[in-house]
């Protein structure tokens, strides 16, 4: 082999050489652009799993927010209920409002009986609100006849003046006292009120007959009513027949039956 040839093969094994460096540089810049890639990739999937878990927590977060309001609003909704009926409950309740109601009721009414009591010259009449009735702080219980029947009286004039009632009639179980009487017609008077006042009396001699313009005054026995009047001269009384009644001319606190 000439030096020409040999020559020339070196060059052309230089030549391929160069060539295979080339290609080795360029598959080592080929794996190195893969190895870049995959890694590029990796770690796009790892934060792609990561946004996910990110996206589901921040869910899972509002769910429980969510509920948790709904729960509070439940709850305020409840306790306003609860409140509203505990209001109820403490108004409906034998002290509250109806009491309340009662109390102003009583008041305006007690008012009027004092003011007739006052007329009348008595002590006061009272109605708690157990509506226990009261003459000058005395229970009904512990009052005498008398006393009771003021109290009676004093309540049924009281309320014939708030129902506008046109007529008052009492009708005592017991022998009246001075202030009794007197209190019930000044009452009455008071009230401008007709009233049937009965008296139990058992000897018309205790009857003073009511002065001209205040009334009649009536004697009653063996069921016939006979009307007593005020005479100022026993001669201008004229006596009843027979079998219609007596008739008596009191003076001095001495009845003289007139025939």
């Amino acid at each position: 082999m000439t030096l020409a040839t040999l020559r020339a093969a070196a060059t052309q094994t230089d030549q391929t050489a160069e060539r295979a460096r080339a290609s080795l540089a360029s598959a080592q810049a080929a794996v190195a652009d893969g190895n870049a890639a995959q890694a590029e990739l990796s770690a796009l999937d790892t934060a792609g799993d990561s946004g996910v878990e990110h996206a589901r927590g921040a869910l899972t977060d509002a769910r429980a927010r969510k509920a948790a309001f709904e729960a509070k609003a439940l709850a305020d909704k409840l306790h306003v209920s609860i409140a509203r009926g505990a209001a109820l409950i403490a108004l409906l309740a034998p002290e509250g409002l109806r009491q309340a109601c009662l109390a102003r009721a009583l008041a305006g009414f007690n008012a009027a009986l004092k003011r007739l009591c006052d007329m009348a010259g008595w002590a006061a009449v009272e109605i708690d609100r157990d509506l226990t009735l009261a003459y000058g702080g005395r229970p009904y219980g512990l009052c005498c006849g008398n006393e009771r029947f003021r109290i009676r009286a004093a309540a049924q004039v009281a309320m014939a003046e708030s129902d506008g009632s046109a007529m008052l009639i009492f009708d005592p179980d017991i022998d009246l006292d001075r202030l009794s009487r007197q209190g019930t017609a000044a009452m009455v008077m008071a009230a401008g009120k007709q009233a049937l006042i009965c008296m139990v009396k058992n000897d018309r001699a205790d009857i003073v007959p009511l002065p001209d313009g205040m009334g009649a005054t009536y004697w009653v026995e063996n069921g016939i009513a006979e009307r007593m009047m005020v005479k100022n001269d026993r001669a201008d009384i004229v006596p009843l027949p027979d079998g219609m009644g007596a008739t008596y001319w009191v003076e001095n606190g001495i009845a003289e039956r007139m025939t």
